[in-house]
């Protein structure tokens, strides 16, 4: 049996977890700065991570932007891949309180990665545009997908005023 998965708001102790698995995953890793970022408090922000036991497996953060969200980042350590948890996450923010009242979700994702693309798709995200040399590191297209929101997704709970360890599920 798989351990439990658990999903909550990232916080800012979360940060140390996030960079190392950030420079571990991506071949063009953000910065600890650009990070840190993302866990602050902000109406326009939502990071959430995944955890097995006390270890966080998982993040994603997305960004809203004018009346859509967009995913900025979602990754999966290594050692607990092909487990659900990118699904898991996914289907969390796409019932999340933050994508009520929006029009849309979109994303960026390589061009090579084909679990990814599984995946998006199967969310209904639908391929519209290539972003030629999108990604820094090799100059890899991007393909930019998008998912139609009826923007009245089922109540889920509100991001807390400050950061804190509240499961979400």
């Amino acid at each position: 049996m798989k351990p439990a998965c658990h999903i909550r708001f990232a916080c800012p102790a979360d940060l140390p977890r996030l960079v190392e698995m950030e420079n571990a995953i991506f071949t063009a890793p953000w910065s600890p700065t650009a990070i840190a970022a993302e866990l602050i408090v902000d109406p326009g922000r939502l990071a959430l991570v995944a955890e097995i036991g006390d270890e966080v497996v998982a993040y994603a953060f997305v960004w809203r932007v004018v009346d859509e969200i967009h995913l900025v980042s979602l990754a999966v350590d290594d050692r607990h891949r092909r487990q659900g948890i990118a699904d898991r996450l996914l289907r969390t923010l796409l019932r999340h309180e933050f994508a009520r009242h929006t029009r849309a979700m979109t994303l960026e994702v390589r061009a090579s990665n084909e679990a990814a693309l599984s995946l998006y798709r199967r969310h209904g995200f639908a391929e519209v545009a290539i972003r030629r040399g999108y990604y820094p590191d090799n100059r890899e297209d991007a393909v930019v997908m998008v998912k139609l929101l009826k923007g009245s997704a089922p109540q889920a709970p509100q991001p807390p005023r400050s950061h804190d360890q509240r499961k979400e599920s």
